[in-house]
């Protein structure tokens, strides 16, 4: 059962919509989009929380829209998934010892 969750194979693309993603409007904009075009995930966030795993704008601008008031019937929790932690771990490490590699 875990090794499905590690593949994209469980992962679906729900819509395509196409939005820089570089302020909290953006992403206020995306996200009011997806709940109006699929009000059955609308309905499923409310009864379960649904994780928003991304980087660090990703997971900053929709906690920021939380912490403003925004839709609290809805059960989002953003967060900087694993991936995006080991990423950047391994990131920082080789900008600061670049000389050393």
């Amino acid at each position: 059962m875990t090794q499905d969750l590690e593949t994209l194979e469980t992962c679906m693309l729900i819509d395509e919509f196409k939005q820089d993603l570089k302020s909290m409007d953006n992403y206020n904009t995306t996200l009011e989009h997806v709940l109006n075009k699929y009000p059955e995930l609308q309905l499923y966030s409310k009864k379960y929380v649904l994780p928003l795993p991304a980087d660090w704008p990703g997971w900053y601008y929709p906690k920021t829209l939380i912490a403003f008031g925004w839709n609290p019937s809805i059960g989002i929790i953003p967060e900087q998934g694993p991936f995006h932690v080991c990423l950047n771990a391994y990131e920082d490490v080789v900008s600061n010892f670049k000389f050393f590699f």
